[in-house]
């Protein structure tokens, strides 16, 4: 098989049948389906076994215990055979050409990822996609740029828009403890071993909740946003802490990248050192955004 797809499920019967549906008619067929279910207590599971029944390349592993969505996705990422790897949500919406896309644009690199959709609780057009909501205009070409962009603002780079290759998932597995996100984790392993790549496309319609409608804004105040909001510091230098830990075959540049992103995570701990951090953080605030601190285009 050409494709394995990691789904992570828990108390999902509203929208699994339309996004399994959605992953069933992409037009790339060759796949198999690996779906973990964290001990769901509604109707998930009856869905989920309707459908493993009809098509053979569903799988249903069924968790003893709840074990929280970012094992869960380890340990479905942990079953998945193919080359390649994709992520799925449980209520998402996959546009038909998903896989194909994220397939055809991989290339040399460990892990691509697409755009997303916005749509609300009722399947409804935001307006918006994901890339627009948080105005990443560009994003560096670098793989060090983009871990640059990665430690000092939010990340668009999405799990259930990712497709990696199974050398990734080897790296990148088991999933540090104390980290929260799976696909954070994995796409900061692939800046440094095989490279991420970006496609510009939207692949998938991505749900938003009635309680996170409020959370939308336009370019100009999403901008203001990134750099008003603190970066949480203490969650990058455990990112680093875990990578400089773990691997031990990082090129010199890379290296000499994560020592000095350590060093401004553990000064901002000083008065001085964040006033320091917030003018590194302006200065390289172009890397990603179409716009400067003076001007909100």
């Amino acid at each position: 098989m050409l494709v394995s797809v990691a789904m992570a499920t828990f108390n999902g019967e509203k929208y699994i049948r339309e996004q399994i549906n959605s992953i069933l008619f992409q037009t790339v067929q060759d796949f198999e389906l690996i779906i973990c279910d964290d001990k769901s207590t509604d109707g998930t599971l009856s869905i989920l076994k309707e459908f493993e029944a009809s098509d053979s390349r569903i799988k249903i592993i069924e968790n003893d215990c709840n074990i929280g969505f970012r094992d869960n996705f380890a340990k479905a990422i942990s079953l998945c055979r193919a080359g390649y790897i994709a992520l799925s949500d449980q209520d998402d919406i996959w546009l038909p050409n998903h896989l194909e896309l994220l397939l055809d644009n991989i290339k040399d690199n460990s892990l691509v990822c697409g755009d997303t959709l916005l749509i609300d609780s009722d399947g409804n057009s935001m307006g918006m996609s994901c890339w627009e909501q948080e105005s990443f205009d560009a994003v560096p070409k670098s793989n060090i740029g983009k871990a640059m962009s990665f430690m000092l603002f939010r990340s668009p780079y999405l799990g259930s828009a990712m497709l990696f290759k199974r050398e990734l998932a080897e790296r990148a597995l088991p999933i540090p403890h104390d980290l929260k996100y799976h696909d954070a984790w994995l796409f900061i392993v692939s800046c440094f071993f095989g490279g991420a790549f970006c496609v510009k496309a939207p692949i998938s319609k991505y749900r938003r909740t009635v309680n996170s409608i409020t959370g939308l804004r336009n370019k100009k105040v999403s901008r203001i946003d990134h750099l008003r909001r603190g970066i949480i510091w203490q969650t990058k230098l455990i990112t680093i802490n875990n990578l400089l830990n773990r691997y031990s075959d990082f090129t010199d540049n890379d290296l000499e990248f994560l020592y000095k992103m350590r060093e401004i995570c553990i000064r901002n701990s000083t008065r001085r050192g964040k006033i320091l951090n917030l003018f590194f953080k302006l200065w390289h605030y172009r890397t990603i955004y179409n716009a400067d601190f003076l001007h909100w285009r």
